[in-house]
């Protein structure tokens, strides 16, 4: 998307809730059908997919929408990648056992990380 180009925002209502008990979280949507499959037919793409972002609003809007989803018109710009970003590269998280502690029960068995 150019900096012209406005952005063009699904007829989806996104809100975050909240689990006060485990203090988990997900994104609820709220969909009127005739108006997102209108939308949909308009921004349909060659291949038959309509490609969609979602994102924090800045400001928690007057009916508690936290979230928009919008028409995500990314493409390649055909150049090849010669390198991987470090962002692009997944992280394996390694255990440490707690100071004083071992993970080695004598089992003779390996850990799988």
């Amino acid at each position: 998307m150019n900096e012209k180009e406005q952005k063009a925002y699904a007829p989806i209502s996104a809100k975050e809730i909240t689990f006060q008990s485990s203090g988990k979280t997900i994104l609820k949507m709220g969909i009127n059908v005739a108006k997102l499959k209108a939308w949909l037919d308009e921004h349909v793409n060659e291949k038959g997919y309509v490609n969609l972002g979602i994102s924090s609003r800045k400001e928690v809007s007057q009916y508690g929408e936290t979230h928009t989803v919008w028409l995500d018109t990314w493409k390649p710009d055909g150049r090849s990648r010669s390198k991987i970003d470090d962002a692009d590269v997944p992280r394996r998280v390694v255990p440490t056992a707690p100071e004083g502690k071992s993970f080695d029960d004598g089992d003779d068995l390996e850990v799988p990380f």
